[in-house]
């Protein structure tokens, strides 16, 4: 990173911390329990705890993350960029559409969408 120092947080999602950041990137589990049984080979190694968002749409994290906590934490023109599923974006995408802005300098969501 150009001899620039990066700060990585772990915490339940920003619940432990008072600061600002530039950027936050969260990888929330977000896959439903269903989906959780659908998955890949190459994914179905991973834990459950780490897939399964809870909830029946698995967006229980997301919605906390969305729902305040990042533009919270984020600074002005700081970006938030967080994955969910292809069949979750018309769920999600609204929120990246109210707190983004051409004409105020208000934080982005940007979304990483999984196929």
């Amino acid at each position: 990173m150009g001899g620039q120092e990066l700060l990585l947080h772990e915490a339940d999602l920003l619940s432990t911390t008072s600061q600002k950041y530039g950027i936050i990137v969260s990888n929330p589990p977000y896959l439903t329990s269903l989906w959780c049984d659908e998955v890949s080979a190459e994914v179905a190694w991973e834990p459950r705890s780490a897939l399964d968002g809870q909830g029946q749409d698995g967006l229980s994290l997301i919605r906390r993350l969305l729902g305040g906590q990042s533009t919270m934490h984020l600074k002005e023109e700081g970006a938030l960029f967080i994955e969910c599923d292809y069949r979750q974006t018309n769920e999600v995408a609204p929120y990246s559409r109210s707190t983004t802005s051409i004409i105020l300098p208000l934080p982005r969501i940007y979304l990483v969408m999984s196929v």
